[in-house]
């Protein structure tokens, strides 16, 4: 798809409709915006009160002010189950332009892309927010080419049936899981795997990771490692090692699934399961809390712990059957390649948005980029930074304690999220309004985090009582010469990193000041062709963000199944 995505108006898009119930919706036809059915047991005061309930169709969406930690001003839910009605209180849009239902469902409901805009277009309450209608409306959002929302649409609906289908998966499995679990010795179902390499062995060196698992060690580090390799354990591809020493009690069991054979340290241990199947084993060690707190037990040394291969055999876990063993496995299996293809796809898209950033801002001594939006010809003008900023400030200091009672938000580098202010648990304190007038937060405020995270921002969208921290930097550029969002892909950008390590101040934590930045140099092109620049790459974030959604779910389910995949009892395994 190489168009690029469209500025428009809600209200190109949606209209806001009042149609009420004349009686043809019954309540088996009243729908749960919140979970997108029909409610079966809906209760309501008398069959006349129906009369005051919107008619809400395929296609349309509906305003629900709930506040969560997921949506912070409410969301959007689009209808698509069929038409039924929904209480009065649900303001309802009907769509107006063409639209693919699958990529709206997703699209609107969007915290990244839509979090923004609600934080602009809603008034606060004690536990909800309200819409303004009319300031909604007024709002824009990127839209793509209709054939591009079904393709969007296709991809994103694809992973949510293999959620839904892993879900199904796993129902059936734990419904045929009838056999008692046995405690065993794993010398009974484990066994070493004893080959070693001379120094001229030419088989790939691979390493074992907590968080990658088994991969080549030139992978891993980024380039070959020169040592002696003498000695080192050859490991089969399906076989299990982990490294036997660590700094705490932590030991991670790994399966090579990345080459035929390699070889890896003679601190890896590599064995199979004997008549057991390898990767439940693998599972269990890894996730069976009972087991991980007896190999804290097992493991032995004052300052690295040990955990020899000789001491694991004479622990003790539970295991089903072989049979269940292999069902759990291939379940578990598919699931990690699934969770691997959707990690690929977010990571292909970063990679995209990378490239860009190389490519969609000038090189050293040029004043054009290699890519650009047609239309657009002249050169860009290179400024200082502190040529376009008109004011900025170190953020407030203060000992007082917070409460939820008190006046104003005090802003972290936690609230900056996703290039945006986003509250979540942020204190409150009483400044004084002198204090307050100082430091507080203004829409279009562009927020920096000098120390820790450096490289982090945020660009304030709405107007909250909130006073930037100590942590924080707060900007205000000339918005005739710059767009907040084209200074924060600046800032993302090589150009700008490549400056700021010349002049950044090293530290136990890298620390940035405002004079740092002010005294980088940016490349300028017209506002038009910033505002395009900012939409493109804006749009690369937004599908990065849907595909980190998509992922993080895959990984809190197979967390969730983990979780409930194994005996839980206190103590310790015991020998029978």
């Amino acid at each position: 798809m190489n168009n690029s995505w469209e500025q428009r108006k809600f209200e190109e898009l949606y209209e806001k409709v009042s149609r009420k119930n004349d009686m043809t919706y019954g309540t088996d036809d009243i729908i749960s915006v919140a979970n997108m059915y029909y409610k079966q047991d809906a209760v309501v005061k008398n069959e006349e009160y129906l009369k005051t309930y919107n008619i809400f169709e395929l296609g349309d969406i509906a305003f629900e002010g709930n506040k969560s930690k997921s949506f912070a001003y409410g969301r959007f839910v689009e209808n698509t189950i069929g038409s039924g009605i929904v209480s009065h209180v649900f303001d309802v849009f009907k769509p107006i332009m063409e639209y693919d239902l699958s990529f709206w469902k997703h699209y609107i409901n969007c915290e990244s892309v839509m979090g923004p805009i609600m934080a602009r277009v809603t008034k606060a309450s004690t536990m909800m927010t309200t819409l303004v209608a009319k300031d909604f409306l007024k709002e824009t959002i990127s839209v793509p080419t209709l054939k591009e929302q079904q393709k969007i649409g296709i991809y994103l609906d694809s992973i949510d049936n293999l959620i839904t289908l892993h879900h199904r998966k796993y129902e059936i499995i734990d419904k045929s899981i009838i056999n008692v679990w046995e405690q065993r010795k794993l010398e009974e179902l484990i066994i070493e795997y004893k080959e070693t390499v001379d120094s001229d062995c030419t088989l790939p060196v691979l390493t074992s990771s907590k968080t990658e698992g088994v991969l080549l060690q030139e992978d891993h580090f980024g380039r070959k490692q020169q040592h002696d390799i003498s000695g080192y354990n050859v490991l089969p591809r399906n076989y299990c090692t982990y490294r036997n020493r660590s700094d705490g009690t932590d030991f991670t069991f790994n399966i090579n699934k990345c080459c035929d054979k390699g070889i890896i340290s003679k601190f890896y241990p590599v064995f199979c399961g004997k008549d057991n199947d390898t990767f439940f084993i693998s599972l269990v060690l890894n996730n069976s809390e009972e087991v991980v707190r007896e190999i804290g037990y097992t493991c032995t040394g004052t300052g690295q712990k040990v955990l020899s291969f000789l001491d694991l055999q004479k622990m003790n876990i539970r295991v089903p059957a072989y049979t269940e063993q292999k069902k759990i496995s291939s379940y578990f299996e598919q699931l990690d390649n699934l969770i691997t293809l959707h990690q690929r796809k977010c990571d292909e898209t970063k990679t995209i948005k990378k490239y860009m950033l190389q490519k969609m801002f000038p090189k050293k001594d040029s004043k054009v980029p290699e890519i650009r939006f047609g239309g657009f010809t002249d050169d860009w003008e290179q400024r200082k930074v502190s040529e376009i900023t008109k004011f900025h400030k170190q953020g407030f200091y203060t000992t007082e304690d917070y409460n939820e009672s008190k006046k104003y938000y005090l802003l972290r580098g936690t609230d900056l999220t996703e290039n945006k202010l986003i509250l979540k648990d942020t204190p409150k304190i009483d400044a004084t309004e002198k204090d307050y007038q100082a430091f507080k937060t203004e829409v279009g405020d562009f927020l920096i985090v000098r120390s820790g995270t450096v490289g982090t921002y945020g660009i304030v969208y709405e107007d909250i009582p909130a006073i930037f921290g100590s942590y924080l930097i707060d900007f205000r550029f000339d918005m005739e010469q710059v767009t907040n969002e084209f200074f924060g892909y600046f800032y993302q950008s090589e150009s700008f990193k490549t400056q700021l390590r010349q002049i950044v101040q090293q530290s136990a934590n890298t620390n940035i000041n405002a004079e740092n930045i002010k005294s980088t140099s940016i490349m300028l092109p017209s506002i038009d062709e910033q505002k395009r620049i900012g939409e493109y790459l804006g749009q690369i974030d937004n599908l990065i963000t849907l595909h980190q959604r998509k992922l993080d779910n895959l990984k809190k389910f197979k967390k969730g199944l983990l979780q409930k995949m194994f005996i839980k009892e206190k103590g310790t395994l015991k020998e029978t």
